[in-house]
């Protein structure tokens, strides 16, 4: 089982749903219009826009994570008339374009910083895809850190306790300085086990980000430091980007 597997059984504890984030999302879409979560986890946000009457989908690289976004879903909504493997898919984000290859959508968003897994070359191929999947007016939501944030190399990331569960996190440079360590460590509190984990995240500024989506041919970009549209500040830790396929 990897490391998200095991994650997903905690996974809406340490990061529950963002309302904020939810009502930003619709007022840019219409009821009935389609929106993709790319890397959507259990789909806490892909669930509470299809209660809200959005044609909400979502995929994950992570099986589990899209089993109990099924699962959830058919909790919750029980008369939701789209089959669950309709709603739900299992996908990588450098292969988007193979996902759900029959539809286009109003708005694509990709959150939680789920972007920093894809190194820059293949951030380009993710962003390429994204263009081609929109419809003309569509949007894309991007949701990564300030890695400007004022002394982002030794920011201490709160230790995070839910009911059942410990989580802890961490930063630090690779060896190579191109990219960055994310260090986890999650505890169940039930049994005491606890399941470590590494990753490597690859940091983009803004101005990077700007020049890539410029680049791709997106316009009316706009950056914010919250869901609530503050303004991007290196005191903040958010960085989300609204940018519109022409």
């Amino acid at each position: 089982m990897t490391f998200y597997s095991t994650l997903s059984t905690y996974y809406e504890e340490i990061f529950p749903y963002s309302e904020a984030c939810g009502e930003l999302l619709v007022t840019l879409l219409e009821k009935d219009q389609p929106m993709l979560d790319a890397g959507c986890g259990t789909a806490a946000l892909v669930r509470n826009l299809r209660q809200k009457g959005i044609d909400a989908r979502g995929f994950d690289l992570d099986r589990e994570m899209i089993k109990l976004a099924g699962e959830y879903l058919l909790e919750e909504l029980p008369g939701d008339s789209v089959n669950k493997g309709d709603v739900f898919r299992q996908g990588d984000l450098l292969s988007l374009d193979t996902v759900f290859p029959e539809k286009k959508f109003n708005l694509i968003s990709c959150i939680g910083n789920t972007m920093a897994h894809i190194p820059r070359e293949g951030l380009k191929v993710f962003l390429d895809s994204v263009f081609k999947m929109l419809h003309p007016g569509g949007y894309l939501i991007l949701q990564t850190l300030n890695y400007r944030n004022a002394g982002f190399a030794g920011l201490p990331f709160p230790d995070i306790e839910t009911p059942h569960c410990l989580f802890k996190r961490q930063y630090r440079e690779d060896d190579t300085g191109n990219a960055l360590l994310f260090e986890t460590e999650l505890t169940d509190l039930a049994s005491a086990k606890s399941f470590k984990y590494s990753t490597k995240h690859f940091p983009s500024s803004q101005e990077e980000l700007k020049l890539l989506l410029k680049e791709r041919g997106f316009i009316g970009l706009e950056f914010f430091g919250s869901w609530k549209k503050d303004p991007v500040s290196l005191h903040l830790l958010p960085l989300i980007i609204k940018a519109t396929r022409p």
